[in-house]
């Protein structure tokens, strides 16, 4: 049974100009939400707002570099300001270096993916903790990805952010377990970013880990998810059944994807 209203909730939601990002900005706004978006491309995350201004007019966007640190606090500072407070935390954002070897990824490449996939999201999420924490009361939804979990070659730095995202993140709820805050962390697998593209949300039942699912499933589950007060997610369902398996006997899969990634080379 859901335990959790949307309605009038001040969401702020990084990543929000394409895929997952815009799918869940549109799912709250339709869920009564009000929503600070962010992404780089000003564009595109117009175009979105102006869509999820159809369902909650109150809702805004800012452009911003979360790779930037500095631009982070203000990005913050700004949310309190415009929305009054930030109730839920979306933390979205995320670069990819898909299909580039641990030494073919140049540096500058791999600290820009360490600042933009795990240092901003835990800089933007200790800026507005202290004041969730004081009204007891706050949701965090982080979305990973499964790359956490099978730590696929040709995508090293990227799987390394998302364990590290991860890793804080579940000590962190650790430590404020017994507050009014909760957390729900997301592990995507094979997610569809084109736009206009749905299915029936039985899909994340019946799909194995290798099938993409439509971005807008992944957005409905993720709703559902912090409704029920859900920690964790998988999306298919049968990724957390891989990963768990991966986690009790690693060696197996790890001979598995190197086998496909001398096939392949890291293509599908």
């Amino acid at each position: 049974m859901a335990t959790f209203d949307w309605a009038g909730r001040r969401v702020l939601l990084t990543g929000a100009s394409s895929g997952i990002g815009a799918a869940l900005a549109v799912e709250l706004a339709r869920a009564g939400a009000v929503l600070g978006l962010c992404a780089r491309r000003t564009e595109l995350l117009d175009a979105v707002l102006a869509e999820v201004r159809s369902h909650s007019p109150g809702s805004a966007a800012w452009t911003v570099d979360l790779a930037d640190l500095d631009a982070v606090d203000a990005l913050a500072e700004r949310a309190v300001a415009e929305l009054g407070a930030v109730d839920v935390l979306v933390n979205n954002a995320a670069r990819s270096n898909y299909h580039a070897g641990a030494l073919e990824t140049p540096w500058a490449d791999l600290e820009y993916m360490m600042r933009c996939n795990y240092l901003s999201p835990v800089r933007l999420t200790r800026a507005l903790l202290p004041d969730m924490l004081a009204r007891d009361e706050g949701r965090v939804v982080v979305v990973s990805s499964m790359a956490k979990h099978m730590s696929s070659p040709g995508e090293s730095a990227y799987s390394a952010t998302k364990a590290a995202l991860s890793a804080w993140f579940e000590a962190t709820a650790t430590e404020l377990w017994s507050t009014g805050v909760r957390f729900h962390l997301v592990y995507p697998a094979l997610i569809g970013l084109e736009p206009g593209v749905d299915a029936d949300d039985a899909v994340a039942d019946t799909a194995t880990s290798g099938e993409v699912i439509p971005a807008p499933v992944l957005a409905r589950a993720v709703r559902r998810q912090v409704e029920a007060d859900e920690f964790e997610q998988y999306m298919p369902r049968s990724a957390g059944d891989l990963a768990r398996r991966r986690a009790n006997d690693l060696v197996p899969t790890i001979a598995m994807m190197a086998a496909w990634y001398t096939r392949t080379g890291g293509t599908t």
